[in-house]
């Protein structure tokens, strides 16, 4: 079922002294969130310099969720050890957009909704299942394809258990909802964990690749920074809880693997010209709920996989670099006959990997004498978002010499050719915004904004109402 929300949507322009190659013609799509269980979407379009910033107001949803989750919350039993309002911000923080068409649906942490945008009327919906009395929240990343977004789910308060180290088995639906229906449809529940980040389908339409993403410690503690070094490097030593990834066959209708992966696995990418092999990367990325701090806990790694026919996973090589941390996302584009993979790895580093080898292409630095992530302590604490100049997410298309780069404030263009950054700028003009999800690079959108207030017109509306009001 769909919902309207309530919106203010307003545009501005590029800065007036940026140069944009007409190469660089693409618009992204970032979320992000805001104060007040407000997110905000931003348009960035590199064709007409312009941007879209449309601000949601997501308070109904919330109140809805943190009624029902007072009823059962304890902060030693929550998922990470969040407190309550800690919580309740994690879950809602938007994590990625899926594109279809003139649409964008669009996950969050883990809610019982999804957002989905309609490009062409830059309208915004809640998209729930309301034939579900209790909460089920959804995956994180969701992969669309011939129109359906593919998803699983679980009940919210499954996340609550006494031990956060062990994967207790619980309801895990499989599910796709078919955008052009507004209709959900459930393939299967099986046994399964909860936590799952990314749903994905093979380009062949045949399985669905379902990634737990575990981020607690094996040793737990309650304020990691306060802890001796020597208990840093226990906890360090000891590792993260192994995550769960599951290949179902969705013409059998049955899980045909299940692997016990180390290292926080996340994100999967399947070869677009080969639907037998995909990359997966596990981040080695610890979250301490009780302060909601970041910490990895050694170097990132990312594996190539092969989906043979009856559904196994066949792992093959990967890439491991020792300054390579986290890797929030991975992109695949190839460019003169070059086949590669690209990735924000903190701080202020891209890496250009070459998929053929599975080696470095190119390790592009943001900025010069940047002190390295050091483990001889402990674990790395990374920085809150707001502060992090690292890009959160890069992409590179097929046949581009471009990449587009943006962390929670700022994007930019790097050309991998010359080796040079061709413009870096906000873009949020003064929209206030805390953290962001991964972006996404929209294909063929053309937005109409006739009827879109520019950000100084909005501003002048809103003194007028407050000056009305008193």
């Amino acid at each position: 079922m769909k919902k309207e929300l309530a919106t203010s949507i307003y545009q501005y322009s590029f800065p007036d002294d940026l140069q944009i190659p007409e190469q660089a013609d693409d618009c992204i799509f970032i979320p992000c969130m805001a104060l007040n269980d407000h997110v905000v979407f931003f348009l960035v379009d590199f064709k007409t310099k312009k941007i879209v910033a449309i601000d949601t107001d997501l308070s109904e949803e919330m109140t809805r969720l943190r009624k029902d989750t007072e009823k059962y919350h304890v902060d030693s039993m929550s998922p990470h050890r969040m407190p309550f309002d800690t919580l309740m911000y994690s879950v809602s923080t938007p994590h990625q957009g899926e594109q279809y068409g003139q649409v964008i649906t669009v996950a969050f942490t883990s809610v019982d909704f999804f957002a989905l945008i309609d490009l062409s009327t830059l309208k915004v919906y809640c998209v729930f299942d309301e034939s579900k009395k209790e909460k089920w929240v959804y995956s994180s990343t969701n992969q669309i394809q011939n129109g359906k977004m593919y998803a699983s789910r679980w009940r919210f308060k499954d996340m609550y258990k006494e031990d956060i180290t062990l994967n207790r088995s619980v309801d895990l639906e499989i599910l796709y909802y078919d955008i052009d229906e507004d209709k959900f449809h459930l393939i299967d529940t099986i046994e399964g964990i909860d936590h799952i980040h990314t749903t994905n389908i093979s380009p062949n339409s045949r399985f669905l690749l379902l990634v737990q993403m575990t981020m607690d410690s094996v040793l737990d503690s309650p304020d990691l920074a306060k802890e001796s070094k020597e208990r840093q490097l226990e906890i360090q030593e000891a590792g993260l809880v192994n995550g769960n990834c599951y290949i179902y066959d969705l013409e059998a209708k049955k899980v045909t693997s299940m692997e016990s992966i180390p290292y926080s696995p996340a994100h999967a990418e399947f070869e677009h010209e080969n639907s037998d092999y995909f990359y997966l990367s596990q981040h080695n990325l610890g979250l301490m709920g009780r302060n909601n701090s970041l910490y990895s806990f050694g170097p990132a790694i990312v594996c190539r996989y092969r989906l043979t026919e009856d559904g196994k996973m066949e792992r093959l090589e990967q890439f491991y670099d020792v300054e390579t941390v986290r890797i929030p996302g991975h992109i695949l584009f190839s460019y003169e006959g070059m086949n590669f993979m690209v990735m924000p790895s903190p701080p202020l580093q891209i890496l250009m990997i070459n998929r053929d080898t599975m080696s470095v292409y190119k390790k592009i630095q943001l900025r010069e004498n940047v002190s390295k992530p050091d483990f001889s302590e402990g674990p790395y604490q990374h920085p809150i978002p707001l502060r992090d100049k690292t890009p959160f997410s890069v992409h590179g298309k097929n046949d581009s010499r471009y990449l587009y780069c943006n962390n929670t404030l700022s994007i930019g263009l790097h050309d991998f050719i010359a080796d040079k950054a061709v413009c870096d700028f906000r873009f949020n003009a003064g929209v206030r915004v805390v953290s962001v999800g991964h972006s996404t690079r929209l294909e063929n959108v053309k937005l109409h904004l006739d009827n879109v207030k520019s950000f100084s017109e909005m501003k002048d509306c809103l003194r007028k109402k407050q000056k009305h009001s008193k």
